[in-house]
């Protein structure tokens, strides 16, 4: 069989490069079946080589110890063999040899989380594969980069390594490469939020491991079609994936597969508030993971785990899974894992009453968040499926003009042949009429020349009618251009016309300030004020205040809110213009004054603006809403609660944004409903906060 193959060879050969040859080969086979029998045909490799100086032997010796050492995970070691193997290659111009250890070096950079260093390798390596036109290795050095790219959140760059992986493995026809692409764009559509391209290529991903008969990648495609459902929050789906893979992953013992399996599992149980089955399911996994010294996995579990305890308020034990997560994460440089674990840390500081350390955690979420995402955007990821496919084409087109090309030379030579068979006769007969066609190719080539002057000066009076035409055209645009430039800053010229003017927001709230910088020229946040008292008559009264405390006549009771719609620019503005009506409405038409009462009902008012249109719209806005009612008496305060002053009630209800108070030096946030304002499967009626507060209390409420 193939596993004794090179036994054969080494006992029957007397050849020391042969002997040697055969023990490397068998050392690579056994590398992931039996790495200490593996290491033992190395050593062995190793001491003949050397023996008779065989370069060649010793850096495929050393180059075979390096991915030993590697799927044990001892990254530095396996790096040193590597280089080892490399610096041999060199040594004897083995180009092949060369560019292969760069490939392993760079596996072994990325698995241990030097993204920068895997990176070089990878692309020196695909720089000499395409210069040798090696196509099957350009698609495995794609994909090698497609995976460091997705380790540092480069999804898009992943996306494009991938997609062009899968057109070279398509015009190779290497099935099985092909299978792997699809299923590796599906994961990176996933991470991008695509869910609908996501299972797109997992079911064509299905579908080719099926008709291959791989039942590990078929349970690994099932099991991510699994977490696309989850994502959804499909849950019977996702249920239903994840099932099948299981049964497959036991059946074959692919125990990492069943630890991302249970991971899935345990995730829907979280979200259904499980949190017991979830905690089970997260710690099978996590040991799985251990046993298997899968680092990353490792650290996504414990992370998982720190979430379950944040919910059952266990923030002690929370924290100590969340520091084990990113300890790992720092190590391996992972950085999509970081910026959730950075985000569980500060939440769970929060919730400790540790807010130094909160606000240091959130520091370093929105760092990282801006460093992951700045460069990623949908248009990108349309334009690169774009690419792929039209090259795809291309590449059609170019196999048949081969083939056009090849039929062509095919009846060139049958001509040939033709004429030499009959060249005697052809001969004679050229002879005789050589003066007479003389004369007709020359008459024959004056009127092609005057032809051709003809079809000439026709094309130049066609380029010149169509640089004209452009020109018009080009004017045309600039003219429609200019039209909506200026309608667009008509638009913004009305929406600051409904923003209140400072000098409104000074006459209420003379110790505030406003900081608003629009990212277009329109745009979907705004902020609101209006006086409540003026406009409906009505005071409110803090629960448990005193009688003696007196609303400060109109300007006593007032609303304001700061508000975030849907979009930028003008689909943003035009939901602004929504947003503000609705609010107005609320106070002005259905005399609402409880901020509560007023988000539940503009989410009606949202709501029946839309209903009306055949598509499913889900725009809507988050809100941030106040009603402040300002107190006094003859000594310009109220006395309730133990005796201590209370200057101002605010009532507070929010959709999505929370608001934050600063009172005797200590931060305080008081929680939005976590639901916008506009469709949502899950509507709750809002939640009314109702706050006093003391002369130099602080209150901030903003956008994201």
């Amino acid at each position: 069989n193939k596993i004794d193959s090179p036994d054969n060879l080494i006992r029957s050969t007397q050849t020391d490069t042969i002997k040697i040859n055969a023990l490397n080969a068998k050392a690579n086979l056994w590398i992931k079946k039996n790495p200490d029998k593996s290491l033992e045909c190395i050593k062995l490799a190793l001491e003949l080589a050397s023996k008779i100086n065989y370069t060649y032997g010793i850096a495929n010796a050393y180059l075979n110890q390096g991915s030993v050492f590697l799927y044990d995970n001892k990254f530095d070691s396996a790096l040193s063999s590597y280089k080892k193997s490399k610096n041999l290659f060199e040594e004897i111009a083995d180009s092949a040899g060369i560019y292969s250890a760069s490939t392993l070096m760079g596996n072994g950079f990325g698995m241990k989380g030097d993204y920068n260093e895997a990176l070089k390798y990878h692309l020196d390596a695909l720089k000499y594969y395409e210069n040798q036109n090696n196509q099957p290795s350009i698609a495995s050095t794609l994909n090698n980069l497609a995976i460091v790219y997705t380790y540092m959140a480069l999804f898009q760059k992943s996306l494009e390594c991938h997609l062009r992986s899968l057109q070279i493995r398509e015009s190779i026809n290497d099935l099985k490469g092909v299978s792997s692409s699809l299923l590796n764009i599906a994961i990176t559509y996933d991470k991008l939020g695509n869910q609908e391209k996501a299972i797109e290529y997992n079911l064509k991903a299905i579908d080719a491991k099926e008709r291959l008969g791989d039942k590990k990648g078929l349970a690994q495609a099932l099991g991510n079609l699994g977490a696309t459902y989850d994502n959804l929050n499909n849950y019977e789906k996702a249920t239903d994936y994840y099932l099948k893979a299981m049964v497959i992953q036991e059946e074959i013992k692919d125990m990492n597969g069943m630890s991302n399996s249970l991971v899935g599992i345990a995730g829907m149980n979280e979200l259904r508030g499980k949190y017991p089955l979830a905690l089970k399911y997260y710690q099978q996994a996590l040991q799985i993971k251990k046993d298997l010294g899968e680092i990353d996995g490792e650290a996504e579990c414990y992370f998982n785990i720190a979430t379950v305890y944040e919910h059952l308020n266990n923030h002690k034990t929370a924290l100590e899974y969340f520091s084990m997560a990113e300890k790992i994460c720092l190590e391996t440089n992972s950085r999509l894992l970081l910026k959730l674990t950075y985000e569980g840390l500060a939440a769970c500081y929060n919730n400790m009453g540790k807010f130094e350390n909160a606000f240091n955690y959130i520091k370093k979420f929105s760092e990282l968040k801006d460093s992951i995402y700045t460069t990623e955007s949908g248009k990108q990821m349309a334009e690169i499926q774009t690419k792929y496919e039209t090259e795809k084409k291309e590449l059609q087109i170019e196999s048949l003009n081969k083939d056009n090309a090849l039929k062509e030379t095919e009846i060139k030579k049958q001509n040939i042949q033709k004429i030499g068979f009959a060249s005697g006769f052809a001969l004679t007969l050229l002879l005789a009429f050589v003066i007479f066609k003389g004369y007709s190719q020359k008459k024959k080539a004056n009127k092609l020349i005057t032809a051709q002057k003809n079809e000439v000066e026709k094309q130049k009076s066609l380029v010149d009618e169509k640089n004209k035409s452009l020109g018009v055209a080009y004017q045309k645009i600039e003219e429609k251009n200019h039209e909506i430039l200026d309608s667009i800053r008509y638009a913004k010229r009305i929406q600051e016309a409904i923003l209140p003017p400072q000098k409104l927001v000074k006459e209420y709230l003379e110790e505030s300030f406003i900081l608003y910088k629009p990212k277009d020229i329109v745009a979907g946040d705004f902020y609101w004020i209006t006086p409540l008292a003026a406009t409906i008559g009505i005071t409110l009264q803090p629960e448990g205040a005193k009688a003696d405390g007196q609303p400060m006549g109109d300007k006593g009771t007032f609303l304001f809110a700061a508000c975030d719609c849907t979009g930028h620019g003008v689909p943003g503005a035009f939901m602004s213009i929504l947003g503000h009506n609705g609010l107005n409405r609320c106070i002005k038409e259905f005399g609402l004054t409880q901020p509560a009462a007023i988000l539940d009902k503009l989410c009606e008012l949202i709501d029946e603006g839309f209903s009306k249109s055949e598509e499913d719209i889900k725009d809507g806005m988050d809100i941030a809403l106040c009603s402040l009612q300002l107190l006094n008496n003859e000594n310009g305060e109220v006395v309730a609660h133990e005796d201590k002053p209370v200057a101002a009630v605010l009532n507070f209800s929010g959709a999505g944004n929370s608001l934050y108070l600063i009172s005797e030096n200590k931060l305080v946030e008081v929680k939005a409903d976590k639901q916008p304002i506009g469709k949502y499967s899950s509507r709750k009626p809002f939640t009314n906060h109702v706050i006093e507060l003391r002369k130099n209390d602080s209150i901030y409420i903003f956008t994201d």
